[in-house]
């Protein structure tokens, strides 16, 4: 792989932050939380078609079986999530990834429960399903409806896909699954990752990667083996990661306090460095607009690839993973900001940065 052009990682990128925005104290009004992503906001046309379809095929597959249920699932409105994901996608690959926003949040909110701190139940959910990403179901329980619907997905992603992009999905389900394993363990040791640790763990945990190879599906195209594995897009890849996740990790705060989880980079902070809420959010704020201009800086080199690998029809399939991946970053902090998924939690105080310290 070529060599990046500039050095990566938190350490580099937190000292990439946009100064153009007023510096602000840990005691001001800071939620909601204020990230500068300056990407096009865009949301499909056929949302409805989304939220109608998804729910009809959650309901399908079991996945809610009551009223209350599907009305809880629709209230987050993930299917505005999938049309600011992909805003131009129709017919039935819009309706793939709708499926597969409700079955990854349904899917995580699973181990909110006893499952997610066992490591040994994780393991049992988890190690068919990665199996099953590769192309082996053999092992997959399809009496229980989210490992059957995961199996249905995975089989409807791969259709038309060629070889080589098949090991992209086992891969990039490997990483997300195992996340969950990691956790488990951590949420049972009585042990504290350090930020870096989460982060990583983190990047896999948020589902960005796999959704990114999913979306070739849904955008009817596949980048050329050697551009995705040339290093400027697999660290675009990572900084999308990352800056998904710290997003979600800041708006999720009140949700993950009231779980009691433990894995969000901003919880982490806190506990170790002993910062208040406001503090720790001002930090993932910093963090993001330091990842975003890395990105920025890298899509020149990106573009150029095509040309320097002397495979020039590919340059608008990498004009379509780049803005897929500006997509992913802006329609995730739109979304968050308007979903009640992470609202329902959020003390009054917050939004006046006044008695936001914690015990942790």
């Amino acid at each position: 792989m070529e060599p990046l052009t500039r050095p990566h990682g938190l350490g580099t990128s937190a000292t990439c932050i946009d100064r153009s925005k007023p510096d602000r104290s840990e005691d001001d009004g800071f939620w909601p939380p204020r990230f500068h992503i300056p990407f096009e906001s865009r949301m499909n046309p056929q949302v409805e078609r989304v939220r109608a379809h998804s729910l009809a095929w959650a309901r399908a597959n079991d996945l809610v079986t009551t009223d209350e249920a599907e009305r809880r699932l629709d209230a987050a409105r993930f299917d505005r999530l999938t049309a600011r994901f992909f805003p131009d996608a129709t017919g039935a690959a819009l309706d793939l990834f709708g499926d597969w926003d409700l079955w990854y949040f349904l899917f995580d909110d699973s181990f909110d429960g006893p499952i997610g701190r066992n490591p040994a139940a994780a393991e049992q959910v988890l190690e068919p399903m990665i199996a099953t990403a590769a192309g082996d179901p053999a092992r997959m329980n399809l009496d229980a409806p989210p490992m059957r619907a995961f199996a249905e997905l995975c089989c409807r992603t791969g259709l038309g896909r060629s070889v080589q992009w098949r090991p992209r999905l086992a891969l990039d389900f490997a990483g997300y699954l195992d996340s969950y394993r990691w956790e488990a363990a951590y949420r049972c040791s009585g042990t504290q990752p350090d930020v870096e640790t989460c982060i990583a763990m983190r990047r896999e945990s948020i589902g960005v990667r796999s959704t990114l190879t999913c979306g070739e599906t849904v955008d009817r195209f596949e980048l050329a083996v050697p551009i995705f594995r040339s290093a400027a897009i697999q660290r675009m890849r990572d900084i999308t990661a990352d800056v998904v996740a710290l997003v979600n990790d800041a708006f999720s705060l009140a949700k993950d306090l009231h779980h009691a989880d433990t894995n969000n980079v901003a919880v982490i902070l806190m506990r170790t460095k002993g910062w208040s809420v406001g503090r720790a959010i001002h930090h993932l704020e910093d963090l993001v607009s330091g990842l975003v201009s890395e990105f920025q800086d890298l899509e020149h080199a990106a573009k150029a690839l095509p040309a320097t690998m002397f495979l020039p029809r590919e340059r608008p399939n990498v004009e379509r993973y780049l803005a897929m991946m500006r997509r992913l970053m802006r329609g995730n902090l739109d979304w968050s900001a308007e979903t009640s998924r992470y609202h329902d939690h959020v003390p009054d105080t917050w939004r006046h940065g006044k008695n936001n310290h914690i015990l942790l």
